[in-house]
């Protein structure tokens, strides 16, 4: 399957044709278009002066023959042949060439051109020439587009909107093709109804420019080129914010045009009045920002004494790593989504292309500004490089496991050189020249005037934010840069960062993909983890399927779950089981419990940065603290440290939730339950238990062969105690005796609340064994009597048993009748006596 980014002989994206030449469209990115153009023998074409083209230009011969002319008389200078190329940026004059035979040559630039040749667009342009020529403003459009182009660079705008920002230039004027033409060239002021028309243009330009697919945006920024912050412009009186920035850029650059070029009814100004004008009406008219930006740009044109004509590089053999790299490196380095293979690319292409030997290339976690100053927070992320000795690249790998700082002192303008930053040895600041360094290893002897110690960084640029920077030394000339040397540097710096950072978005879109398969994932072990629980009948079941699905959702090295009994929160179920005795208990009101349990709050981080992680193994990194309700807390630890993220802190909240709910379930389900069997005052079983197992005990004991003994228990006195007293009173004794027997019967006997004063002891496998029984209720009721201060009398116990005996006894109610009779003369003895 033949991969995206390939793409097979005679492909393209868009072709144009007519009778002297087929343009073909092979690729484009937001700041590079590619065009493979067939010119007919005999064919001229021309390539624009830096008055109309200032960007960076490439032309590649690959078939025939063209001819350089020289300009006025155009006779032939050269003959460019296959393998020959061409390289222009900043060239005061147009050059003229001809196609001595039918030629095939590839064109490069990173402003799009293409469609300025499309057929749809020559009425269009013609339109606009139309209008030049009768204001007499010839090349006006052309001006403002480059003007226009140059200051929505520096404003960071993507290559799209610089697209758009072009076409809105260039066409800005497009509607006055519907003015009459005595307006265009009246002297003196408009009437009103002059005017009126006037203030349509705007809206007509848009019209004509929308019919047009490719420049419907254009047309809406065209349409707002008159308007002012203030809100007095036309045609809809838009202010501030409602104003886009291409278009308050435009307002500028024609702004500033038209006071220098002159008109029929004014006299042009100097660069300087214009100036003065444009920062006059700062605030009301133009975009303060804006007029900030494009006086920068008239500095920079004005003050620029360096001429690049030709190649990149002086000398033929860079001129051929630079060739090599436009036609064999480019399309791989944007089409690169691995970041790290991205990067080595960058830095092996540098030391191929350049006098450079060495390369590093270091990212920013984040984007900085050039214009801060010291320190930033801001950290070098990753290194790569390129052409280093091995001892050199040990001490990169050293650095790349530090939190390496950015210092932002290498970009101070005093350093600044084109947009690259040169720090000679004797001026760099002590704090560049520590650590972040890879010392040079060369001799400085042998350098002409570049010093080992020397500093040269290429920023990478996103928008007006540097993200990172490529740093090169050890030029085989041993030169210092120029600014004529460091454009082509720059120019595939710029190249570079649109890579970087269209990896790093790839990169993160690929993580934000992986996240959100992870949190899918997690909710749907959440999902489970309700329905497993909602089938989960004891505290202990649901606390190890909890403790389960946290350790899917957060990959933990130790869980627990503390329940709270009486003043302390007591381990209830630990995962993994070897790790059960690291579970402490906690006492309330100690430091993480009185937080996270007490005061209801999630606890997380790490161990070292809390104050009381004594209560915590030395060898935790770090936890999550999580209050079930009421009721406990979930601890989770990971051996490392920042082991936990926001997202798992919610994944424990949720999972806390899910836990308290079902906890609470079964608590109010086993509350029902012993509503059902268990008398409300004195918790024993009650006598609809009874009557419910009896039957099942009694047939047990008949299967195997076992007793089931009675024991019939009555309070004397009780009455009394009421009368006496109070029913308070004696629901106190009621509850205190149902203790006393409870306590001296075996774990496996029932107790039984069997009327008002009376209690039924049921005891499976018991025979001779029931007379020991009463025994120690005798005794446990004189020791009653004789500690408690409730009563003025004493109480007595009178009791009766009966078993029954599984070959005899059929009737359990029988067996009942016979323990009750004994129990009344038990009652009337102790009574008598």
């Amino acid at each position: 399957m033949k991969p995206a980014f390939v793409s097979k002989k005679g492909e393209f994206l868009d072709r144009i044709v007519d009778e002297e030449e087929e343009v073909r469209l092979l690729a484009r990115d937001e700041s590079m278009e590619v065009v493979k153009y067939e010119v007919r023998e005999g064919a001229d074409f021309t390539l624009d002066s830096a008055a109309d083209w200032q960007d960076f230009e490439f032309v590649y011969l690959l078939e025939g023959r063209l001819r350089h002319l020289e300009e006025g008389s155009k006779s032939a200078t050269m003959v460019l042949e296959e393998g020959d190329y061409i390289a222009r940026r900043g060239v005061p004059r147009s050059s003229y060439f001809r196609a001595e035979t039918d030629v095939v040559f590839l064109y490069a630039s990173p402003k799009p051109s293409f469609h300025l040749i499309r057929a749809e667009l020559k009425d269009l342009l013609e339109l606009i020439e139309d209008v030049e020529r009768r204001e007499g403003r010839k090349g006006h459009s052309k001006r403002l587009e480059r003007m226009a182009y140059e200051v929505g660079k520096r404003m960071g705008l993507s290559g799209k909107k610089l697209f758009d920002l072009s076409y809105a230039a260039f066409f800005h004027d497009l509607g006055k093709a519907k003015v009459p033409r005595q307006l265009l060239r009246k002297e003196g002021g408009l009437s009103d109804r002059e005017w009126k028309t006037m203030k349509k243009h705007p809206i007509w330009g848009k019209e004509l420019l929308e019919k047009n697919e490719l420049l419907s945006r254009t047309g809406s920024i065209v349409k707002q080129t008159h308007e002012r912050l203030d809100g007095k412009g036309y045609p809809e009186g838009l202010s501030d914010e409602e104003i886009t920035l291409e278009a308050k850029i435009i307002a500028v650059v024609e702004a500033y045009d038209a006071m220098t070029e002159g008109r029929p009814y004014h006299l042009a100004l100097s660069e300087e009045e214009a100036v003065e004008d444009l920062w006059r009406n700062t605030g009301s008219q133009f975009d303060e920002k804006v007029v900030e930006v494009f006086v920068k740009v008239l500095e920079e044109s004005s003050s620029e004494e360096e001429e690049v004509i030709g190649g990149w590089q002086e000398d033929d053999l860079d001129r051929l790593r630079q060739r090599e790299y436009l036609l064999e490196l480019g399309e791989d380095i944007l089409s690169q989504a691995d970041l790290d293979e991205l990067l080595g690319q960058i830095a092996q292409a540098i030391i191929n292309s350049t006098t450079f030997n060495r390369a590093i290339i270091s990212l920013y976690d984040k984007a900085v500004d050039p214009k801060d100053s010291g320190q930033s927070e801001a950290k070098v992320e990753k290194f790569s490089s390129a052409g280093l000795s091995q001892k050199a690249r040990e001490k990169l790998e050293l650095l790349q496991e530090t939190d390496l700082e950015v210092n932002l002192e290498k970009f101070k303008e005093k350093f600044r050189i084109s947009k690259s930053y040169y720090l000679p040895h004797e001026e760099k600041p002590a704090s560049v020249r520590g650590r972040g360094q890879v010392k040079s290893e060369l001799d400085p002897e042998g350098m002409e005037d570049w010093h080992p110690n020397d500093n040269l960084y290429i920023p990478l640029y996103k928008g007006q934010r540097i993200m990172g920077q490529i740093s090169v030394d050890d030029p085989e000339d041993g030169k210092a840069p120029t600014t004529g040397r460091l454009r082509p540097l720059e120019g595939f710096a710029n190249l570079a960062a649109l890579a970087v950072d269209k990896a790093r978005r790839a990169l993160e879109l690929d993580r934000q993909k992986r996240r959100a398969e992870a949190k899918r994932r997690k909710l749907e072990a959440l999902h489970r983890l309700t329905q497993e629980l909602s089938e989960a009948s004891t505290e202990e079941e649901v606390c190890q399927i909890a403790l389960e699905t946290a350790q899917s959702l957060l990959e933990y090295k130790f869980c627990f779950f503390s329940i709270l009994k009486e003043d302390q929160l007591v381990p209830l179920c630990t995962r993994p089981d070897e790790f059960s005795e690291r579970a402490g208990c906690f006492e309330l009101g100690e430091g993480l419990v009185e937080r996270s349990f007490q005061r209801g709050e999630t606890v997380w981080g790490d161990l070292e940065e809390l104050a009381d992680g004594s209560q915590f193994p030395e060898d935790w990194g770090s936890f999550i603290s999580v209050a079930v309700g009421e009721m406990g807390t979930i601890q989770i630890i990971a051996e490392e440290e920042d082991g936990f993220d926001k997202e798992d802190v919610v994944m424990a909240e949720l999972m806390a939730e899910h836990l308290k709910e079902e906890l609470q379930r079964i608590r109010l389900e086993k509350e029902l339950r012993d509503q059902a069997v268990k008398d409300p005052l004195t918790e024993l079983f009650n006598r609809r238990y009874f009557n419910e197992i009896i039957e099942g005990e009694a047939e047990r004991c008949r299967r195997y062969g076992h007793s089931l003994g009675f024991l019939m228990i009555d309070i004397n006195h009780f009455k009394r105690v009421n009368d006496d007293y109070s029913h308070l009173t004696g629901d106190s004794v009621l509850k205190q005796m149902a203790r006393l027997v409870e306590r001296n019967v075996r774990g496996a006997d029932k107790v039984v609340r069997y009327g008002g004063d009376e209690f039924l002891v049921v005891m499976p496998e018991t025979g001779e064994g029931l007379g020991e029984v009463k025994e120690r209720l005798e005794r446990a009721i004189q020791k009653w009597n004789e500690e408690s201060q409730l009563l003025a009398f004493p109480l007595t116990l009178a009791m009766g048993h009966a078993r029954l005996r599984p070959d005899r006894d059929r009737d359990v109610e029988e067996v009942l009748g016979r323990a009750d009779r004994r129990m009344y003369q038990d009652k009337k003895q102790k009574k008598g006596e």
